[in-house]
């Protein structure tokens, strides 16, 4: 009865006008399905039944009527999730949907926390830093054991793949940003992203990110290893965002220090006749 009254309320022009009840309605929506489904006996049924306590917010998450207001909207029912799952939750059951969630907002944990970690090394206050930086451990951890579940899902949606493994590189990343090995297994999952999904908004992101900090750890930590993995990004650079300021900006670099020092040089220059005029390396 109660669903049945809240599906005749959604329709009123009253709630479907006014962003702010359309959540507040989906969301105690998905609390009752919820509620049932956990109850479920059956494993494959509350799995089912679970799904499509979540399916409620698919309309919400979907309307590109809300505009600038959706980005704001999304972070908001994701953090509801968070923090309406119980800690025993099994996320087996839950949808991949909500497992990138999950991973989005312990990312994004992991990242504020090292952000701070960077103002207080700014600050030369090693020490606290130091002891700041073992809060990443939890959120960032929680991002890689809740990736072993979703990246096995044979049936995840591009999107969601491409964002559930930038979450996962981005995590170990941040897990110990001064080990070099650690950096480099991060930073070649955002160029296995970038290599796999060049379609999606955020592969460009992701080699991006990767192209920035691998080159600092090529300057810092000259060798084999750093050597093979900027040629590893510079060739998916080349070959999947050619048309992106990104790649150019990587050009004189890879040239300069990877392929001359190594006698490449017929590669080195069709990698810098390709720089535009006009751009800064030219």
């Amino acid at each position: 009865a109660a669903m049945v009254e809240l599906r005749r309320v959604i329709d009123h022009p009253a709630v479907r006008n006014e962003l702010v009840y359309r959540v507040l309605v989906v969301d105690l929506m998905h609390r009752l399905k919820l509620n049932r489904a956990l109850v479920v006996k059956n494993a494959a049924a509350r799995k089912a039944a679970v799904s499509d306590a979540y399916d409620v917010y698919t309309t919400i998450l979907n309307d590109k009527s809300l505009g600038d207001a959706l980005p704001a909207i999304r972070d908001y029912i994701f953090r509801r999730w968070e923090q309406s799952l119980s800690k025993d939750a099994d996320y087996r059951d839950l949808p991949s949907m909500v497992l990138l969630a999950l991973t989005e907002q312990k990312r994004i944990a992991a990242q504020n926390v090292l952000f701070e970690v960077n103002e207080l090394v700014r600050a030369e206050r090693f020490d606290e830093a130091e002891e700041k930086q073992k809060d990443v451990l939890a959120p960032g951890n929680a991002v890689l054991e809740i990736c072993k579940v979703l990246l096995k899902r044979q049936d995840l949606k591009p999107a969601v793949h491409a964002a559930a493994m930038f979450n996962q590189g981005r995590a170990i990343y941040y897990i110990d940003p001064n080990n070099d090995g650690n950096v480099l297994k991060g930073m070649m999952i955002l160029v296995d992203l970038a290599r796999q999904f060049p379609d999606q908004l955020v592969g460009l992101d992701a080699i991006s990110d990767a192209e920035v900090i691998l080159r600092q750890l090529h300057t810092t930590s000259p060798g084999k290893p750093t050597d093979d993995a900027y040629r590893r990004l510079a060739k998916v650079l080349m070959n999947a965002y050619a048309d992106k300021p990104v790649v150019h900006n990587a050009r004189k670099y890879y040239a300069a220090f990877v392929l001359i020092p190594a006698g490449e040089l017929a590669e080195a220059v069709s990698v810098l006749v390709a720089l535009p005029f006009g751009h800064v390396d030219y």
